[in-house]
């Protein structure tokens, strides 16, 4: 049985890796041609775009299947219960949409998110049959405009490249999640980080191994714990990998949504947002 990783040093070694609305930036679309053309990453921010941020219920019945299943507690099942959601905001929900991954039938939105008079940092992961959203899982965690390495907690490199590496990079984040946030392999760390560059989006930690050092120390200080049980979720493009994972942090069940860029056979870079599992949902399919 694979061990729980619990350790103040593997706590921190995540969390390392880890304004008004701007304009969209242009985003690639390596697996899909461009927003000419029809594909789930395009369905998606067409529901975004139109139908979510303008609150325009007949693009969301248009592009959202009547028997799409919902994992956010906070919405019912079902097209209605997404409508029934919307109609409940007191303003449309706006995405500063930086990175979308698209592995299949299964698309990776990576933005700023206000809802409700707050923003978030906030990962979507849909997925498309045919021309309609049928399926939805997100991660949201408070915006901090404050961060120890200067970067946000969504800015960076966007471009999707390196196509001809996706599988392998998918396989190290899989092994990396397994070997040493799951399975306890702290001394493995270094098999999967490199030690050249590594750049920091979690707001409480600073770049680099010197970063990893003094959250270490940060969080013994603190005694919070972070455990990862199991993987749910690997989306990977190029040089991209997203991973909807299940843990408990601080005492609380969690969910944990990170994204990795990888770099000739490294993780250079870390996105994260972690978000508590509540005890009710308003349906029964379960956060994960």
């Amino acid at each position: 049985m694979k061990r729980p990783v619990s350790s103040l040093a593997l706590v921190a070694f995540l969390l390392a890796a880890c304004a008004p609305r701007a304009a969209m930036p242009a985003l690639s679309f390596a697996s899909g041609g461009s927003m000419n053309t029809t594909t789930p990453a395009t369905t998606v921010l067409s529901l975004i775009r139109d139908g979510l941020e303008k609150n325009d219920a007949a693009v969301v019945r248009r592009l959202v299947a009547p028997e799409y299943r919902q994992h956010n507690p906070m919405a019912e099942d079902g097209r209605a219960g997404l409508l029934g959601l919307l109609r409940t905001l007191p303003e449309p929900m706006t995405y500063d949409v930086r990175r979308v991954l698209q592995d299949g039938e299964l698309v990776v939105v990576h933005s700023r998110l206000k809802l409700a008079g707050a923003d978030f940092a906030a990962f979507d992961l849909f997925r498309v049959r045919g021309e309609q959203v049928v399926e939805h899982w997100d991660v949201l965690q408070p915006w901090q405009e404050r961060t120890v390495s200067g970067r946000s907690q969504v800015d960076g490199p966007t471009e999707v490249t390196d196509l001809g590496r996706t599988e392998a990079n998918r396989a190290l984040v899989r092994d990396f999640l397994n070997e040493v946030l799951i399975g306890g392999q702290g001394s493995r760390v270094t098999d999967f980080i490199s030690t050249q560059s590594y750049w920091q989006h979690n707001p409480n930690v600073g770049d680099g191994l010197a970063g990893f050092g003094a959250a270490m120390e940060g969080m013994a200080k603190a005694g919070v714990t972070m455990t990862y049980t199991r993987i749910h979720r690997l989306v990977a493009e190029g040089n991209f990998v997203f991973s909807l994972s299940e843990g408990q942090f601080g005492g609380q069940h969690v969910a944990f949504g990170d994204l990795f860029r990888l770099q000739d056979g490294k993780i250079v870079e870390h996105w994260d947002a972690i978000q508590e599992v509540p005890a009710s949902s308003r349906n029964a399919n379960g956060v994960f």
